[in-house]
């Protein structure tokens, strides 16, 4: 059977959550690039869950190093990446982040993708290294620009456009997470345009 291409996977996008899952810790989600692996096309993500670190406050991460255990020690991060039609377990061994830029810190991966203990133990275990960046939250300027330039893009005049505008805000990833804060800020910001039209 084909080797996994892990030294080839390129990382494209990441997200995360600063609180989900039953335990209300972090979690980071890695979009791959489309990759060939045992005579199939791949779209997928490597999810990393059960991340004990404040990703609410990015920048104290800067130029830090984490080093986790393996699952199932305790402080273990559970990591997958869906293949071959299931879960393939990722054992994060390592997060590394960079310096902050102007709107994101890099942040690089480091685990064994597990074949042998996932159901294909036809495949070898495989090292895999990702680099990518988490974006930093938008500040309150960017958050009403995005607010503006959705009403604008949307031509809405009054609350009762508010989905619309939504519907488009949920497509960005910098919005994304804030939808619940932006509803407010859209619904402000039609009703006084809209008392300025009558």
């Amino acid at each position: 059977m084909a080797d996994f291409p892990g030294k080839t996977i390129v990382a494209t996008e990441a997200s995360y959550a600063v609180r989900s899952g039953p335990f209300g810790l972090a979690s980071i989600a890695i979009r791959l690039a489309p990759f060939q692996f045992d005579a199939e096309r791949h779209d997928t993500s490597l999810r990393c869950d059960q991340i004990d670190l404040d990703l609410g406050d990015l920048s104290a991460l800067a130029g830090k190093v984490f080093d986790f255990p393996f699952n199932p020690e305790p402080g273990y991060i559970d990591g997958s990446l869906y293949l071959l039609n299931r879960h393939v377990l990722f054992l994060t061994r390592r997060l590394s982040f960079g310096v902050v830029t102007q709107d994101a810190i890099p942040l690089k991966i480091e685990g064994l993708l597990e074949f042998s203990s996932s159901g294909l133990p036809g495949h070898a275990d495989v090292e895999l290294c990702l680099e990518t960046a988490l974006p930093l939250p938008p500040t309150p300027a960017e958050l009403g620009r995005l607010v503006e330039q959705a009403i604008n893009e949307t031509g809405a005049r009054s609350p009762r456009d508010v989905g619309k505008v939504m519907a488009l805000l949920a497509r960005n990833p910098r919005a994304r997470d804030r939808l619940a804060e932006l509803n407010g800020e859209v619904r402000r910001v039609l009703l006084a345009r809209d008392g300025r039209d009558r």
